[in-house]
């Protein structure tokens, strides 16, 4: 149900707000007003007003109920946790980013260094796949957007399914270069161009060798 007035989700959110205060789960058993999918003219439900707003207690009552789709977004594309995220909302986005697979994509999607790195540190799925089968990591190297990609390895993203030519493509590397992915003492992928004659010398003791590619292999 659409409502075209948006101060009438925004009156349904505190009202749901101070129900939660009040009644906590009570009001989720007699079920009293609480229609999770009103929307407004944007197209936003109770649901990221609550998320934008820092009210845990909300977002769990409306998620306990069981008809509030966290992952839903709204006419700008922007989700319950995109808005928690963007207003620092740490409780509340951790409680979402364990219900969510979508947000992040968007954030590398829209080269947002400082959200995406937020969502990593709320525990967002740094491996999940959206509709095409794309994980943040490899849509970060399909953007050659060299900052997000050693965030998300940082935060131990993994590697695997993608080819050396993605790599050097995003890292505007020529063929004659060699990629070295190491994974140190933390798990933590580490990424190198090496010409042939550099390679001997950049092994470190505390990493152990996950993929080694010579020009030659790619041919």
């Amino acid at each position: 149900m659409r409502i075209s007035n948006p101060e009438i989700s925004k009156r349904h959110y505190y009202g749901l707000q101070k129900t939660a205060i009040i009644k906590s789960q009570t009001c989720c058993s007699k079920n009293e007003t609480l229609d999770s999918e009103s929307q407004d003219s944007n197209g936003r439900t109770p649901l990221p007003w609550a998320a934008e707003n820092g009210h845990d207690t909300v977002v769990s009552l409306l998620l306990a109920k069981g008809d509030a789709n966290p992952v839903t977004w709204d006419d700008n594309q922007r989700t319950p946790l995109w808005y928690a995220a963007e207003k620092g909302h740490e409780k509340v986005a951790k409680h979402l980013a364990q219900k969510d697979n979508i947000t992040l994509h968007m954030a590398i999607q829209e080269r947002n260094q400082a959200l995406a790195e937020f969502l990593l540190y709320v525990g967002s799925n740094i491996n999940a796949r959206d509709e095409r089968g794309m994980t943040p990591l490899r849509l970060a190297i399909q953007q050659k957007d060299r900052q997000l990609i050693e965030t998300l390895l940082k935060y131990m993203a993994q590697p695997m399914g993608i080819t050396i030519e993605q790599w050097r493509a995003a890292y505007n590397k020529e063929p004659t270069y060699v990629l070295q992915l190491s994974e140190d003492s933390n798990k933590m992928t580490r990424v190198r161009f090496l010409l042939g004659e550099e390679l001997p010398s950049t092994y470190a003791k505390n990493e152990k060798y996950l993929l080694y590619v010579t020009p030659l292999l790619c041919l």
